[in-house]
């Protein structure tokens, strides 16, 4: 019974080295590119066809476990049109609360890229509204219950925007505030808030052509 005994306590050991070195193996490898590449295109699919629509990522670098940056960010709208097409986009994380599904940024830097918001020519609603109806919803989805992201300061750096509100015709003459197109956008601004179609936000730095 002792030899019994002995030889359990042997293979209990050996399996607690085991399941340490796996530990400390997964440890390592989620802290590499390809890793996090992998789980954030996982996640973009998973998105994807949450939302009826084409995200996706090309690479992933969480440099602290707070601060994470996206290459080849890419956002189409639910008509196929590109919503965000990102070069560089590095966000750094302020609370993470998975009991009420929240996820906090503190500041997000968006770098080369293009954005084009617009409202539907009938409906009125903007290209983006799918987008803030999910993670905003307090009601679950089929598969899952969205997360609600908050957001304190945005920087935007060599960015090209596009504005445009359809049930509206072109100007001819003077600046179209229906129809904007700007290019290499340089922004910072703080305090940002979204109340349904309103957004509160004060702009610390501007300038664009």
């Amino acid at each position: 019974m002792a030899k019994v005994l002995k030889i359990v306590g042997q293979l209990f050991g050996v399996l607690f080295e085991w399941v340490i070195i796996v530990i400390i193996l997964f440890a390592f490898f989620i802290r590499t590119s390809t890793v996090q590449t992998y789980l954030a295109q996982q996640a973009a699919n998973f998105l994807s066809k949450e939302l009826n629509t084409t995200i996706a990522i090309d690479e992933v670098a969480i440099v602290f476990i707070d601060r994470v940056a996206l290459e080849g960010v890419l956002v189409l709208d639910q008509k196929k049109d590109t919503l965000a097409s990102i070069g560089t986009l590095y966000v750094t994380l302020d609370k993470l609360d998975l009991a009420k599904n929240f996820i906090g940024l503190d500041r997000a830097v968006l770098e080369e890229g293009t954005i084009h918001l617009n409202r539907d020519s009938i409906s009125g609603d903007y290209n983006y509204a799918f987008l803030a109806d999910y993670f905003s919803s307090d009601k679950p989805s089929k598969k899952s219950k969205p997360f609600s992201i908050g957001l304190n300061a945005i920087e935007l750096s060599s960015i090209d925007f596009k504005y445009d509100d359809f049930r509206k015709s072109w100007s001819e003459f003077g600046m179209d505030y229906d129809h904007l197109s700007l290019k290499n956008v340089d922004l910072s601004a703080s305090n940002l808030s979204i109340d349904k179609e309103i957004i509160h936000v004060t702009v610390d730095h501007l300038s664009a052509k």
